[in-house]
């Protein structure tokens, strides 16, 4: 008869433990905290690009430095939260701008010029994450604590 009760006090606390995981993960899985986080995301990452980010040059053979909507990628550095087709997860996306961002590959990885010059690449993209990766981590243990402070 005690082995009865052994077993459903078991099963008692584990229904229980069940609850508890169960209602940790509607706390974190708020869309709007997590857009929130994303966004501050974003914006972590893009300072540390900004930073790792070719410096501009007034250098005659960019045929782009003249023009009157010449952009640098310093200023054309954008950050949005979009949500996956697929599996329908969030996530931030750093970019460049409409001026800039399909230039971005060959200032990261580097390129040929038309006379066959090679070019290095400066690999700011790959700098910036590297740099930013342990601000990440701390954001997104904020957006944790955060979520478990008040209940």
């Amino acid at each position: 008869m005690s082995d009865f009760k052994v077993v459903d006090d078991f099963q008692e606390q584990w229904t229980d433990i069940e609850k508890y995981v169960g209602s940790l993960y509607d706390k974190i899985s708020d869309e709007k905290k997590i857009k929130n986080c994303l966004k501050e995301i974003g914006k972590y990452i893009a300072r540390f690009v900004k930073q790792y980010a070719p410096p501009r040059t007034d250098h005659p053979s960019y045929s782009d430095a003249g023009k009157a909507n010449y952009k640098h990628i310093v200023d054309d550095i954008k950050y949005s939260v979009r949500k996956n087709r697929f599996n329908k997860q969030y996530y931030v996306s750093v970019h460049g701008g409409k001026w800039t961002g399909y230039k971005w590959l060959w200032v990261n990885d580097g390129h040929l010029m038309t006379d066959g010059t090679p070019v290095a690449g400066c690999h700011f993209v790959d700098k910036a994450e590297k740099a930013s990766a342990d601000g990440v981590d701390d954001i997104v243990n904020k957006y944790i604590e955060e979520a478990f402070k008040y209940g």
